[in-house]
């Protein structure tokens, strides 16, 4: 089992335990570094030194900050943005019920009881009923009990030095603690305040920090302990889960269930630490099996705390009561939007339809203002409203409670069919299309699910828009589960040639060919009469889609028969995308029967009409244009088509690879040996991130081409390709894809800013072949401060060696 964390009593920054932490043999560390051991001894010399402060005029003995017996994790960055924000006279901490808004206050009141010559006071006032409950228990707080606003103004005035008020769980008396806070300011210039609420107050001069869900580990991290122990959620789980239950241990068998069941409380600190009380009685495992119904799990908390944080319901019900009626149906109803959506999606569960959205958005923005809903947080791609799981748990309970259950899934399922029934009648679905179904992907599975159970006729047509998001979001086993669910109910014969073609597409991907081809050929059957209008669309893609199972099974002249027969249907439908996506289909056909010229005159014609078809349709023809190049060994048309279809590509990664993939290849012709290198990094990288994707037979040609590029390189230097890679954004690769410098960090960080200016200094050094004698002569700090930082540094880029320090150093630095 890895070690937990600990925490540096300087900087705050977390760090293992292990060589370099400038800590003595067999104790506790408490420095993350030398430097750190050193800051920390020149402050105590520097406080026996210097004179004791003054005692302000007229203070009184502080009273003592609440005392926490168990360890504060994470929150490292959140500490470092408040010490920033230290000057300003008002800050706020907004967020969601049990995010751990008053424990990141105290942590940070603590850090600042030496920066506040005038004292540092903590007023809680979840007790408070009205405005002199809230100046008494300030006063109080402050060392003046009894007084009244005047004299709290005046003493809070005559002190010498900035004064720090800390209000804690004010939800209940927002209007009073605004107007209280207001005044204070104003009469007491070196006050500051602290709130922590759910709601700001709305003051002027105030600062509004949104404290979020702990960091959570990422897709790939669920069979690496030490990247689970890097996310704060699971590092709080494993040390409270311990402290109940000494015997638990994360291990390869529990690693998965842990941090799924972190995900499912969306890394909410005390939901964590409610559920890590279970451990005893439930294995991870099953414990994450009743997360579904959390009010039954989720009810022991700490015999000392209050009454909001002794279970699940509770810590909801303080925000749900303060609702007026419209919020409280608004934030019943959205519980059936799973995911990320949009106003008009709310609009139509809410009020059920959207001549009725602008009193929708009302509404939502105060159930936003009181934190519970998050808007935005995501890409510039993402719907920008979502509930968290356990938000939507507690709205979902209310909802059942209220007798409104069936009606509102009932006013979504229809307001989805209405919305999907009439992009069936094209041969292609246009992306636009397609984003917003992939980006409502949660609420129209939950809608399918629902219907499902229900043995609803509608299930089809959902089932049928959940498999059109598989070319971005790829393969959802539980959308496959609704679609076979479909099949065996009833649906129109239209809609049902649909199902069947997308389970055969399905069956394709998964590699089952023979029940793909039989259930494409069926799929054919119901439309085999459709000539024309809509219906000819469908047949068109039933017999696009059986071409492609053919072609899989290496029968190229049965795909070449039913691509052209579905090339007569698109044109005669007149549909430009029909027409270029089924011209590209029987391009690549033709290209793996040995005949390229064919090939390139189809692909010819679709470029042709490239630029008025949808970047889904646009990127397949151009990629197929860039494998005929490659063909004719025409590097510099394949480069071009190639670039073009980075181009045109939608930013996401079962997309934007199969062009990055091309680029590879025709780098590694050329010669360009590192340029390929990371080009096939990135894009096997993109690959990863999607599961199941439907690639076509020349992507996986061009793949093997590619793949054979890192036995020609240093495995050191691949290594570090590879994780650089892995933190790179879609945008940071289509950056360097078309000729931006390799980039060395994640999503919105410049190359090697991951690590400090030091670590990247030390890492350049080893590349340049320095000992850490010498590096340490070279930059004036120890060996031991040497070895320390890159230990670090290897354990953030997961290297083994000091060979692959330097080969990243030398790729990712120089």
């Amino acid at each position: 089992m890895s070690q937990p964390a600990v925490y540096c009593v300087v900087c705050s920054t977390r760090f293992a335990a292990g060589p370099g932490t400038a800590a003595r043999a067999g104790a506790v560390p408490r420095y993350c570094s030398a430097a750190c051991r050193q800051r920390a001894y020149r402050r105590r010399l520097a406080e026996r030194r210097a004179p004791p402060h003054p005692v302000p005029l007229g203070a009184r003995p502080a009273p003592s900050l609440p005392v926490h017996l168990d360890g504060f994790v994470g929150r490292a960055a959140e500490l470092r943005h408040l010490r920033t924000l230290v000057h300003r006279p008002l800050v706020t901490l907004v967020g969601p019920p049990g995010v751990g808004k008053s424990r990141l206050a105290a942590r940070f009141a603590e850090l600042e009881v030496r920066s506040h010559p005038g004292g540092v006071h903590w007023a809680h006032l979840d007790p408070a009923a009205g405005a002199a409950d809230v100046l008494a228990e300030v006063a109080r707080a402050a060392g003046c009990p009894g007084a009244d606003e005047e004299a709290l103004a005046a003493e809070l005035a005559a002190r010498r030095g900035h004064c720090l008020l800390v209000l804690d769980d004010g939800d209940a008396v927002v209007d009073e603690c605004a107007a209280l806070v207001r005044r204070l300011l104003a009469a007491a210039p070196p006050l500051r305040v602290l709130v922590a609420c759910r709601e700001s107050l709305r003051v002027p001069g105030e600062l509004v920090v949104s404290l979020g869900p702990l960091s959570l580990p990422g897709p790939g991290d669920d069979t690496d302990q030490r990247a689970l122990l890097r996310a704060d959620a699971v590092q709080l789980f494993v040390e409270r889960a311990s402290a109940y239950h000494p015997e638990f241990a994360l291990n390869d068998g529990n690693g998965r269930a842990v941090a799924a069941l972190c995900r499912e409380v969306a890394g909410l600190p005390l939901l964590i630490e409610l559920a890590a009380r279970r451990v005893g009685i439930l294995p991870a495992v099953d414990l994450l099996a009743r997360l579904h119904s959390p009010s039954r799990v989720l009810t022991v908390g700490s015999r000392t705390a209050g009454r909001r944080h002794s279970g699940f319901r509770a810590a909801f019900e303080v925000s749900t009561r303060a609702l007026d009626p419209d919020e409280l149906a608004a934030f019943r109803r959205l519980s059936v939007l799973s995911g990320r959506f949009d106003l008009d999606s709310a609009a139509a569960v809410c009020e059920g339809g959207p001549a009725e959205r602008h009193g929708t958005l009302d509404v939502l923005s105060r159930l936003q203002a009181k934190s519970l809903l998050v808007a935005g947080g995501g890409t510039a791609d993402d719907l920008p409203l979502r509930q968290l799981t356990p938000v939507r748990r507690y709205a979902m309970e209310l909802l059942e409670e209220a007798g409104e259950l069936e009606q509102t899934w009932d006013r979504l399922v229809a307001w989805l069919v209405e919305r999907v029934q009439p992009v069936f009648g094209a041969v292609v679905t246009p992306y636009p299309v397609v984003r917003w179904l992939a980006g409502l992907h949660g609420c129209v599975l939950g809608a399918a699910e629902w219907t499902a159970l229900r043995h609803d006729p509608r299930t089809a047509v959902l089932a049928v828009a959940l498999a059109r998001t598989r070319q971005v979001l790829g393969t959802s086993p539980r959308a496959d589960h609704v679609a076979n669910d479909a099949l065996r109910g009833s649906a129109p014969p239209r809609v049902r040639a649909l199902l069947l073609a997308e389970m055969a597409v399905a069956k394709r991907v998964a590699g089952n060919l023979n029940e793909a081809v039989s259930l494409a050929t069926q799929a054919v059957s119901p439309a085999a009469r459709a000539e024309s209008g809509e219906d000819a669309a469908v047949r068109a893609q039933a017999l696009l889609v059986l071409a492609t199972c053919l072609r899989d099974r290496d029968d190229l002249g049965g795909a070449a028969a039913r691509g052209e027969s579905a090339l007569e249907l698109a044109e005669s439908h007149g549909q430009p995308a029909g027409v270029a996506h089924c011209l590209t289909e029987l391009a690549v056909t033709r290209l793996l029967a040995r005949s390229p010229t064919e090939a390139a005159a189809l692909v010819g014609r679709a470029l042709a009409v490239v630029d008025e078809v949808d970047p889904l349709t646009a990127t397949g023809a151009l990629c197929t244009a860039a494998d005929v190049a490659l063909a004719w060994e025409e590097l510099d048309v394949a480069e071009e088509h190639a670039v073009a279809a980075v181009r045109r590509s939608p930013p996401v990664a079962a997309v934007l690879h199969r062009g990055v993939a091309r680029l590879a290849a025709v780098a590694l012709r050329r010669g360009d040996a590192d340029r390929g290198l990371r080009l096939a990094a990135s894009a096997r990288a993109l690959r990863e991130r999607v599961p199941g994707l439907d690639r076509s037979p020349l992507d996986k040609r061009v793949d093997e081409v590619v793949g054979r590029a890192p036995a020609r390189h240093d495995l050191a230097l691949v290594k570090a390709v590879d994780v650089v890679a892995r933190r790179l954004s879609v945008e940071q690769v289509r950056d360097h894809a078309l000729g931006g410098a390799w980039l060395s960090a994640g999503p919105d960080q410049p190359a090697g800013s991951m690590f400090s200016a030091r670590q990247r200094t030390i890492a350049l050094l080893v590349a340049e072949g320095l000992t850490n004698s010498q590096i340490a002569n070279r930059i004036g700090v120890s060996a031991r401060t040497v070895a320390g930082q890159l230990a670090r540094l290897r354990a953030g880029l997961e290297l083994q060696s000091r060979a692959q320090v330097a080969a990243w150093a030398r790729t990712a630095l120089l």
